[in-house]
């Protein structure tokens, strides 16, 4: 794992903590498309994969002042990603049965 990658996502993750705008713009623009392409990959639909990218990120925004510094924020993300595909995928499934 790479200890930069974990530096500068930790610095920003405090500023995020502190409700910084800009911290989350940048988090938004270094993860967004990964968030993305892991989203479209499974789902196959660009617009649940554009709101799943939305969902995750306003959920970060919610919960900003909980988030753990020493953790990989980016394990976060998918994680919370992982979930939103799921939760999809049964919302999808139920309103088709």
């Amino acid at each position: 794992m790479d200890n930069e990658h974990l530096y500068q996502d930790k610095d920003l993750v405090v500023k995020l903590k502190s409700s910084s705008s800009y911290a989350f713009q940048i988090l938004f623009e270094k993860y967004s498309r990964k968030i993305y392409h892991f989203s479209l990959g499974y789902l196959k639909n660009k617009q649940e994969a554009e709101e799943i990218v939305q969902d995750v990120f306003l959920n970060v925004w919610k919960v900003r002042e909980e988030l753990l510094v020493g953790r990989s924020f980016e394990s976060y993300l998918f994680t919370i990603d992982k979930n939103a595909i799921l939760n999809t995928w049964i919302c999808n499934k139920t309103l088709y049965d």
